[in-house]
């Protein structure tokens, strides 16, 4: 998401002085926010990857990961 550019200008302008003053506990708090971010993100993605990646062995193993004949695949095939 991309912010314009007056909006940028103003928390950049904010950030200078936070930093000219010292005040740089809001980093610290929004590198720990982003950090928990970030951890939230990978693991779902884990978690998503884990599930897809059961449940494709299931399939291959009960043996149907071969498209059924009906499958929109295989009709068009017969088609040409």
């Amino acid at each position: 998401m991309s912010m314009p550019e007056h909006v940028q200008g103003d928390l950049k302008k904010i950030a200078e002085w936070l930093m000219y003053h010292n005040v740089d506990d809001y980093m610290i708090v929004y590198a720990s926010l982003r950090s928990n971010a970030l951890q939230k993100s990978l693991q779902g993605l884990k978690d998503y990857q884990k599930a897809s990646s059961l449940t494709m062995a299931a399939s291959t193993a009960s043996g149907s990961a071969a498209p059924s004949p009906s499958s929109p695949v295989m009709v068009s095939l017969k088609l040409n």
